[in-house]
This record gives structure tokens, C-alpha cells and sequence, in this order.
């Protein structure tokens, strides 16, 4: 059950980056709005993209809330129990925060449709300071789900050798391939955020021609 919930956080972390792009494209695009020709196609269209991954964003962190709600009727020991109870509420923070995230940006876009860059470039800041500590929870959440699920590999590994003498052959192959998989997956999600954060970091420096690539749309 870890390994579907580590794909729910992982995406929702890189739409959350991919949203922030957006915003950041759309806010730069609105500073040139009234001198450049194609900066109010470049802003509307970066509007159209960030408002496209809200209602996604939104519905995977809600099914993330219910998968750790089902995986605690599943567990096995009070730890366990604990740490999806922690996921749940760490969901739902994460869904609020987000919600009130593009609130904000919705105001900061209409400022600047209004003509009040200032205003809009004020407000910004904050929207910004919001994207930061999204991205903070979600990459802590990852963390921990990542480490958790180490944690729970490791004893079944433990559980497997104490078993082998009961196991076939089969069965074992099966147990190191769940694992090697385990391993590549983790390697690409990783890998997959390090180059969605340096994206975003390109792109808040004023390099608007880069796009991260999601992992699932």
C-alpha cells in the first residue's frame, strides 16, 4: 500500500511545481503585458495551464486521504496505524493549504488584468511564500513515506529470511524482484523531482522556455 501512496505524493509534488511554473510564467508575461505583442497570449495561456492542474492536484491529494484512511484498517501493529493516521491529517493540511495557494493566485492574475502590477507584484511574494511551504510538506511527507516504507521492507526481509525454509524458490525470486522494483521506483521518483526543482528555479530566474515533464497528466 506504501508504494501507490509514494506515486500519489510524488505527483501531487510535481503538478504542484508545474503549478508554480505557471504562475511564475504568467507573472512574468503580465509585467510586459502592455509592451510586448505576445505577452497577453503567453499570460492567458499560462493561466489556462495553472487552472488546469487545480482540480487535479486537488483530487489526488484527496484520494491519497483515502488510501491512508483504508491502509489503517489494514495494518498490522499500532505503528503503522500512527504513521497513516499522520498521512491523513498531513493530506488535508496540504489540501487547505493548496486550496487557499490558488486562491491567492487567482488574485494576483485578475490584479494584473486589472493593470495594478504592483499591487499584483506585492502580492506575489506572498503566493510565493505559500508555493514554498507546499513544496516543503510535500517533499517532507515523501520523505517520510519513503522512509517508512525502507523501514517496512527491511522487516520483510527479516520476516522472509526467518522464513526461507518454508518457501519455495519461486516465492524468493518473486520477494528480491518486489524489491528491485521497489528500489528503481524510488530512484525515479527522485530523480523525476530533482529535475521538476531545478526547472522551477530556471524558470524563477526569467528562463520561461523550460516545462516540466509530469510523470502522469
Amino acid at each position: 500500500v506504501n508504494i501507490p501512496m509514494v506515486n500519489i505524493v510524488s505527483d501531487v509534488t510535481i503538478h504542484q511545481l508545474e503549478q508554480a511554473v505557471s504562475f511564475e510564467r504568467a507573472l512574468r508575461y503580465g509585467e510586459v503585458i502592455d509592451t510586448e505583442e505576445e505577452a497577453e497570449k503567453h499570460f492567458d495561456a499560462s493561466i489556462k495551464d495553472f487552472n488546469g492542474l487545480t482540480d487535479h492536484i486537488d483530487q489526488k491529494v484527496l484520494t491519497g486521504e483515502e488510501l491512508a484512511q483504508e491502509s489503517m484498517g489494514l495494518a498490522d501493529t499500532q505503528e503503522q496505524i500512527d504513521e497513516f493516521n499522520h498521512v491523513v491529517s498531513l493530506m488535508r493540511l496540504i489540501g487547505t493549504q493548496h486550496k487557499i495557494y490558488v486562491k491567492h493566485a487567482i488574485e494576483v492574475f485578475n490584479l494584473v488584468r486589472e493593470g495594478h502590477l504592483h499591487q499584483a507584484l506585492v502580492k506575489a511574494e506572498a503566493v510565493e511564500a505559500e508555493e514554498k511551504e507546499l513544496d516543503h510538506e510535500l517533499e517532507g511527507l515523501l520523505e517520510e513515506l519513503e522512509a517508512f516504507t525502507q523501514k517496512a521492507v527491511i522487516n520483510a526481509e527479516n520476516d522472509e529470511k526467518a522464513a526461507f525454509s518454508n518457501l519455495s524458490m519461486l516465492t524468493v525470486v518473486v520477494g528480491i524482484l518486489s524489491l528491485v522494483s521497489f528500489y528503481f521506483m524510488i530512484i525515479s521518483i527522485t530523480g523525476a523531482l530533482r529535475t521538476a526543482v531545478e526547472t522551477a528555479r530556471n524558470i524563477s530566474t526569467g528562463d520561461l522556455s523550460k516545462t516540466i515533464q509530469s510523470r502522469e497528466r
